[in-house]
């Protein structure tokens, strides 16, 4: 049941974000998710018969026949002081941190994939909060910045460190992420007027 429970999740986010939709409200690729989840049928045999098609082997009518999609999932980038500290000795002038390296087993899964997913689990609210490890993390906002190029499009910050740096510290990494070509997932908010 987990597992399924996971797949209509990966679906229902990528459904929101290509804006598949067929003439109900419901997206069209939800519907036939939940449908192909159902038992199936058992095979007309006097129609196959009568055709002298297999009973076993249904006629095409899939929507999706031939598209494929790759979804890739990291979880828990939990970015701790001397991951920071070794990216800044790798930095140069142009750029202070550079977490590219670190990266560099995956990188080429992540850029390859449809929709690559990354749960940040660290804040990125900015210098001005100080860089910290366990047990409030705050994080360079360059480590951002890495896993847009590397090709993270879909990025989570809702976990138990996401308020490390105060209500503040969340707005400002909320701020961050909605500047890059990245999908937020887990926090957002209304500015109020004064």
């Amino acid at each position: 049941m987990r597992r399924i429970s996971v797949f209509l999740c990966t679906v229902l986010l990528f459904s929101s974000l290509v804006g598949c939709t067929d003439s109900g409200d419901v997206p069209l690729i939800c519907q036939y998710t939940a449908e192909s989840m159902q038992s199936t049928p058992e095979p007309d045999e006097t129609a196959a018969a009568d055709t002298g098609a297999d009973p076993l082997i249904s006629p095409v009518t899939d929507p999706f026949l031939g598209l494929d999609i790759s979804f890739l999932a990291v979880g828990d980038n939990l970015i701790h002081p001397n991951i920071y500290m070794d990216a800044k000795k790798r930095g140069t002038e142009e750029k202070e941190y550079d977490f590219l390296p670190v990266y560099a087993d995956i990188a080429d899964a992540v850029a390859a994939a449809d929709f690559a997913f990354i749960n940040q689990e660290t804040v990125m609210a900015g210098a001005s909060y100080g860089y910290s490890g366990y047990p409030q993390f705050n994080t360079p906002q360059q480590l951002g910045l890495d896993l847009v190029t590397l090709g993270f499009d879909i990025i989570n910050i809702a976990n138990n460190h996401m308020l490390d740096m105060g209500t503040q510290g969340l707005i400002d990494t909320v701020n961050f992420w909605k500047e890059q070509p990245v999908t937020l997932l887990g926090a957002d908010y209304e500015p109020t007027e004064p």
